[in-house]
C-alpha cells in the first residue's frame, strides 16, 4: 500500500492532474520514477472532492487524520464542515491567526447579497461574450507578423546570397 501511495504523490507532485493520476493508478502504469527527486512533502495531504491536492503539498492536521482513521474504524462518512485557510509563517517569524469556526458562522451576508453576486455574473458574461472577436483579432494580427517576419528573413537570406 505504501509503495503505491508514493508512486501516487511523486507522480502528482511533478505531474498535477488528476486524470493522469488516475489513468496511471488505475492502470497501474506509473513510469520509472527512480531517477526522480525525493519527495520532501508531507505522507498525508488533503484531497477535495474533485480529487485535487493542495500546491505545494500541505500535511493534513493530527486531528484531520484522526477524524478520516475513525470514520472508516466506525463506519461513518466523516463531517464535512467550513475548514478555514492556513496560513503559512512569514519570514519575521510571526503568525497571522486563521479565523475561527464561529467567526466565520456569523457573517451576515445582508438581503441583496445574492443578486448582487447573480448581476455580477450576468455583466461579466455580457463583457466575455467579446473576447473570441478579440482572440480572433490578435490571432490575424500575430499571423500577419509571422509574415511579415518571414518575409523579412528572406529578403535578408536573397541580400546575402547575392553579395557571396
Amino acid at each position: 500500500m505504501w509503495v503505491r501511495w508514493d508512486a501516487v504523490l511523486r507522480f502528482a507532485d511533478r505531474y498535477p492532474s488528476t486524470t493522469l493520476v488516475l489513468d496511471h493508478l488505475r492502470g497501474d502504469t506509473f513510469p520509472d520514477m527512480s531517477g526522480w527527486p525525493q519527495r520532501a512533502c508531507p505522507v498525508a495531504v488533503p484531497i477535495d472532492r474533485w480529487g485535487h491536492m493542495p500546491l505545494p503539498a500541505d500535511g493534513m492536521s493530527p486531528a484531520a487524520i484522526a477524524e478520516i482513521v475513525d470514520a472508516h474504524r466506525t463506519g461513518l462518512p466523516p463531517r464535512r464542515g467550513f475548514v478555514p485557510h492556513r496560513r503559512r509563517e512569514r519570514s519575521d517569524d510571526t503568525h497571522d491567526a486563521a479565523p475561527s469556526v464561529s467567526e466565520h458562522d456569523s457573517i451576515d451576508l445582508g438581503s441583496g447579497y445574492y443578486e448582487a453576486g447573480i448581476a455580477a455574473r450576468r455583466t461579466a458574461h455580457t463583457l466575455l461574450t467579446e473576447v473570441p472577436e478579440l482572440y480572433d483579432d490578435v490571432e490575424d494580427r500575430i499571423d500577419a507578423l509571422l509574415a511579415r517576419t518571414l518575409d523579412l528573413l528572406e529578403q535578408h537570406t536573397n541580400a546575402t546570397d547575392q553579395h557571396e
